[in-house]
């Protein structure tokens, strides 16, 4: 019998330890520490003045014609690239994406034509895509347009 009373005193201190303990770290707001980190570009990359330099003397000089940045996955090439868009805003961008997620194998001959003609096809698809249809209404590429209800409307009437 007493082992039992113990028992229940023990479970009740045990419970109400517990509910002391919540309440702490609710006041404290303690928050779970991050265990991941992003694999997203930044755009304050530190220590990369260099980088900065080397980019606005290659913008700044009409004969260069081609700028590359090069580095192994997870270098920080796009995060360079990010920071200097949000430093150097007297520059116009556009942000063209050539992610591939195919294999990589050696191409046949024949297939490094079609594949340039790709990737060809998707930086202009991107520029494109980027302008209004109305600026540039005799393009191939067509997309679908978004037509408000007051159109919509207006057309069935006519019709």
């Amino acid at each position: 019998m007493t082992t039992n009373i113990i028992h229940n005193i023990l479970i009740k201190l045990n419970l109400n330890i517990t509910k002391v303990i919540h309440k702490l770290n609710q006041r404290k707001k303690i928050s779970q520490p991050k265990r991941f980190d992003a694999l997203t570009p930044i755009d304050n990359a530190t220590n990369k003045e260099i980088y900065f330099v080397a980019l606005n003397e290659a913008l700044s000089n009409d004969d260069i014609k081609n700028i590359a940045l090069t580095g192994i996955y997870g270098s920080g090439k796009s995060s360079i690239l990010k920071t200097f868009q949000k430093n150097y805003d007297n520059y116009n961008y556009l942000n063209i994406s050539l992610a591939s997620f195919k294999e990589n194998t050696e191409p046949k001959p024949g297939e490094v034509e079609s594949l340039n003609r790709l990737i060809e096809l998707s930086i202009l698809q991107q520029i494109f895509y980027k302008e209004k249809h109305s600026d540039i209404p005799d393009s191939r590429f067509k997309r679908i347009k978004n037509i408000n209800q007051k159109q919509v409307f207006l057309n069935s009437f006519l019709f």
